[in-house]
């Protein structure tokens, strides 16, 4: 029998799976809420549209990634747990992430306080210096960065970056994705390394602190002067044409992150934060009950 081009909840998929509800459908495929009858606990269902395979090689790039990222554990990185096929459908399964994503926190606030900005690039990095030890994300965006109420992230999506760069120029600039890839990953999208995700995390920190991607020959403080000009530093650094003038490693840039972190708590007594999405991290931290180690443990917000 076909499978439907949406499940109905209470669908079964196999014996592991009972399909719960309909998160989403996008560009790639459908999200869907299921039961994972196995383990006893939901998960997310993500599908992949089968253009996206358009030979073999393809499938198995994507199987072996998926099952690479499976191994990965860290705190801000949504955990995935296996892929399949389903009725000539790929699919891996994640945990569920109640939460918004960064874009939808951006699309309500246009943009994020200085603190707040600081503290998501803060996370995200300390994300990818783990990462980058096992493979690279690709496809670093404000869609794949979701906000936890307390203020944590996860990164979402790993695997996914090279089905789309299979598909071409065309089909990333469809899904969005272009804006935040690095030149070289453009033209020769199989053979970047860590830098490219590096680029990505400039381009969305200048966007959080805008409100827009970027603008040649506006720098950052030119539309938020009350910043310090490091920022743009970090931006220029992050962004660089040629990849060997970048920050070479997360760590690094992630370095400069917690200067800027710690000379912005100790500069002035903030504002009262919102108690919405990336703001709430900032509240606890300016509560005291929180502090962002670098090395050697992951950053968490502590209580």
């Amino acid at each position: 029998m076909a499978m439907k081009e949406i499940l109905d909840p209470g669908t079964r998929l196999g014996e592991q799976y009972t399909v719960e509800s309909v998160v989403g459908k996008g560009g790639m495929g459908i999200v869907y809420k299921v039961r994972d009858n196995i383990r006893k606990k939901d998960l997310a269902l993500k599908t992949v549209l089968p253009k996206f395979f358009t030979h073999q090689k393809a499938l198995e790039r994507f199987e072996s990634e998926i099952n690479l990222i499976a191994k990965l554990d860290h705190p801000s990185i949504a955990k995935v747990y296996e892929t399949g096929i389903l009725n000539k459908s790929a699919f891996f399964t994640m945990e569920v992430v109640e939460s918004k994503s960064l874009r939808k926190g951006l699309r309500q606030k246009k943009t994020l306080r200085y603190d707040s900005a600081l503290w998501v690039t803060l996370l995200l990095l300390d994300a990818l210096r783990y990462v980058h030890d096992h493979t690279v994300h690709r496809d670093i965006s404000p869609e794949n960065v979701m906000v936890l109420p307390d203020g944590s992230v996860k990164l979402l999506d790993f695997g996914l970056a090279k089905l789309v760069e299979d598909q071409g120029s065309a089909e990333r600039i469809r899904l969005g994705k272009i804006y935040y890839s690095a030149p070289e990953q453009k033209e020769h999208a199989h053979a970047v390394d860590q830098r490219a995700d590096i680029y990505s995390c400039g381009v969305m920190f200048y966007e959080m602190l805008t409100g827009h991607l970027p603008t040649e020959g506006v720098s950052i403080t030119d539309e938020r002067p009350e910043l310090p000009p490091a920022v743009n530093t970090f931006y220029s650094r992050c962004t660089a044409r040629n990849p060997d003038d970048r920050f070479q490693t997360a760590h690094e840039a992630g370095k400069f992150i917690e200067r800027l972190y710690r000379e912005q708590r100790q500069k002035k007594k903030p504002e009262p934060p919102e108690y919405t999405g990336t703001e709430h991290a900032c509240a606890r931290i300016q509560g005291g009950q929180g502090t962002p180690p670098w090395q050697p443990s992951p950053i968490r917000l502590s209580g």
